[in-house]
């Protein structure tokens, strides 16, 4: 039950991101590129974190 509660939490914050990235994007406050690249680069370093924080203890 944690790891479904985990995995929508992580789907729900990568959307937020992804859709607040694209908000600074379309208003020209951070580049296309990053704008582009921002849900991709949080989908790594979340499922990074999680993995280190599971392998860790």
């Amino acid at each position: 039950m944690e790891e479904l509660a985990t995995a929508v939490l992580l789907g729900l914050s990568l959307y937020s991101i992804g859709s607040f990235a694209q908000i600074l994007g379309e208003n020209g406050q951070i580049s296309a590129i990053l704008s582009a690249w921002a849900a991709s680069l949080a989908a790594v370093f979340l499922g990074l974190g999680l993995l280190l924080r599971t392998e860790d203890g």
